[in-house]
């Protein structure tokens, strides 16, 4: 059983939106939404980059159909098709060419987000306005706003091919540039070691948001205790620093 009304679906609503949706009302992550609602290869996934292969968020190839109906008590696949084929339909395009007339990027308007809503129509190449709000859409990062120029990385093997990966499916730029020097992380990881050693016995994270949080604390009390905080001599002005940190109210 899930938590989930077939009145939150709104007109021309995208996938991703209803996923995310799907993912906050049943408290779930991406990979456990996968292994719940994909295919038997989808469901053999172990990290979000390979999944992103073998599923497509237009066509919802990757996706049981039976599993999805039954979840959101709607056949959102046949809904989404014919959304696809009314707003492609002076282009004549077909199931094999949505791609190209959609961005594989994440396209959105910040007020249509602020109201928990994401539409196909955002993803349109020739839009660039919300047609709700008549604003321009945006393609940055919700959280920096900043697309990176350049990407610092230590002579791990792995990285290369995951930011080729990335660049393929253009969720960076191709002009990103990869900047690889074999030492230069060891201050970083030199003073990760201390945290390491707290976060090892905890067994991993159930969640990134569980994770960033968690680190985040922990990081901010090491830093304390090495001086690298302005004017927290006494514990006071510790306290108050660890509440502008965390947006807190001292």
């Amino acid at each position: 059983m899930f938590c989930w009304n077939k009145n939150w679906i709104q007109s021309y609503e995208s996938p991703w939106s209803l996923f995310e949706k799907f993912k906050y009302a049943n408290e779930i992550n991406s990979i456990e939404l996968l292994q719940t609602l994909g295919t038997t290869q989808v469901k053999k996934i172990k990290t979000g980059l390979r999944g992103r292969r073998i599923r497509n968020l237009y066509t919802l190839e990757g996706f049981e159909e039976e599993l999805l109906t039954s979840a959101f008590q709607s056949n959102i696949v046949e809904t989404n098709k014919i959304n696809l084929d009314k707003i492609t339909s002076v282009l004549n395009a077909k199931d094999a060419h949505y791609r190209s007339h959609f961005n594989d990027h994440f396209v959105y308007c910040p007020m249509c987000l602020q109201e928990g809503y994401h539409s196909l129509f955002h993803q349109f190449k020739l839009i660039h306005e919300c047609p709700f709000h008549h604003i321009k859409l945006e393609n940055v990062c919700l959280n920096c706003h900043i697309i990176p120029r350049v990407i610092t990385l230590d002579k791990n093997p792995a990285y290369p091919p995951a930011i080729q990966e990335l660049i393929n499916e253009k969720s960076l730029p191709k002009e990103t540039l990869i900047r690889q020097t074999k030492y230069l992380n060891n201050i970083v990881e030199q003073d990760h070691r201390f945290i390491k050693k707290i976060t090892k016995p905890m067994l991993g994270f159930k969640s990134f948001l569980t994770a960033y949080q968690t680190l985040k604390g922990i990081e901010a009390l090491h830093m304390i205790r090495k001086g690298q905080a302005d004017d927290n001599s006494t514990v006071l002005t510790a306290v108050e620093w660890l509440n502008k940190i965390f947006d807190l109210v001292a």
